[in-house]
């Protein structure tokens, strides 16, 4: 299972490695990072948002950017990060494109925690325009931005998008929660990942990118677009959700 469940392993050697070898070349170290590292938050997220780590995998991505930016402000390093929500289109790495498939052949799909919490999605082609901006914009260094996502959806209504999109009615969504989720882990590592994490599905999950926005001047890929290269995913045909 990789990095999903060694992260505590794997990722900080890498990490370090990394922060090194931009130190030693001089190359700016860009980062794609996502939203653990915030923990249980009370409001959207947003550049003002502090680090508050609610499982071992925040701490982590959080030490991650500690260690980064402290080499920056030492003026060792140039470092700049992309934090992004939840994918919404890269396939098993996204909760609605993993169950894009069911949705199609009209059968029941399973999501995390509850249903009908809103819930920010990322497109994966605009984290790849913002961290490729960020990292040719000097007036961005020494800071993590927050990718440009689509309008909030919940579960139930993003995989209905989907439904819609194709044509198709609105799946039965049954949900796996907190609890059933520990229960698993006992014997699933890869649950008790899960587990972890459930946090981001049970209460509202959103991100407030406007100082990104402004900054850099981007807006998200359409929502319409997305579902287009979720279905299209789904259907075993060209994706077309990355940005041009």
């Amino acid at each position: 299972m990789g990095l999903t469940t060694r992260w505590d392993t794997d990722w900080p050697p890498i990490a370090a490695a990394l922060l090194q070898a931009a130190q030693e070349s001089g190359a700016v170290l860009a980062t794609v990072s996502n939203l653990y590292g915030y923990g249980r938050v009370d409001g959207p997220m947003s550049h003002r948002t502090p680090l508050h780590p609610s499982d071992h995998k925040g701490e982590i991505r959080a030490q991650m950017w500690r260690n980064a930016l402290a080499a920056h402000e030492a003026g060792t390093a140039r470092v700049v990060e992309a934090r992004a929500s939840d994918y919404a289109d890269a396939g098993d790495s996204s909760h609605l494109a993993r169950n894009a498939p069911a949705v199609l052949a009209g059968k029941s799909v399973w999501v995390l925690g509850t249903a009908d919490q809103p819930h920010t999605w990322t497109g994966r082609g605009d984290v790849a325009r913002l961290i490729i901006a960020a990292a040719a914009d000097p007036t961005a260094y020494g800071q993590a931005w927050l990718v440009p996502s689509a309008p909030p959806r919940t579960q139930r209504q993003a995989l209905t998008d989907v439904a819609h999109h194709a044509g198709i009615p609105a799946p039965t969504v049954r949900t796996l929660g907190p609890r059933a989720l520990r229960a698993t882990g006992v014997v699933s590592a890869m649950m008790r990942e899960l587990a972890g994490t459930a946090y981001q599905f049970t209460a509202p999950f959103v991100v407030d990118d406007s100082a990104t926005r402004t900054h850099f001047g981007m807006q998200p890929q359409d929502w319409e677009r997305t579902l287009d290269g979720i279905v299209m995913a789904a259907r075993g045909g060209a994706d077309t959700s990355r940005a041009a």
